[in-house]
């Protein structure tokens, strides 16, 4: 039987035969260091509690069964727009070679000084968002006009 953790995609993809990336999001970052021990973990992405891996199907199954595991999930191929030939894996280097490429940057890129805007649902102050500092740097709700945080949806939490 199929655990209900286990994306339908993903399952699909293995039942074939095929051995495909996947995310694996765990219950806490604690458990992330047993996946670690004990699975080929290709990409890590802590701060959504979730590591890339590899898969066959008897790695899906055991993973999805696993008490440490919330949910196992395709991992998203992305293309350019102007060039879907060019298509990679998010955590593969092709979009960030490309970008650094095009702006001529020769230096790593930090994300330092960068800020981003969501316009969503709204926004719960969730651990990964403020610890181990605030991250919401400003919040308003266009329909409510409330400036702090709040998520009366979820969606734009989880975005």
């Amino acid at each position: 039987m199929i655990d209900r953790r286990l994306d339908y995609e993903l399952y699909r993809g293995i039942r074939e035969g095929r051995r495909l990336p996947a995310l694996c999001f765990v219950k806490n970052n604690a458990d992330l260091r047993y996946l670690e021990e004990k699975y080929n973990v290709v990409s890590r992405f802590p701060f959504i509690r979730a590591v890339g891996v590899e898969l066959d199907y008897k790695g899906a199954i055991e993973l999805s069964s696993s008490p440490y595991v919330e949910y196992l999930t395709c991992q998203p191929k992305v293309t350019t727009l102007d060039d879907e030939s060019k298509e990679s894996i998010i955590d593969n280097t092709y979009l960030y070679d490309s970008v650094v490429e095009a702006l001529g940057i020769e230096t790593k890129l930090t994300g330092r000084g960068v800020t981003l805007c969501i316009m969503d649902t709204g926004v719960n102050t969730h651990s990964d968002l403020s610890i181990p500092r605030q991250r919401i740097k400003e919040f308003y709700d266009v329909e409510n006009h409330l400036d702090y945080p709040y998520d009366d949806n979820g969606h734009g939490t989880f975005v």
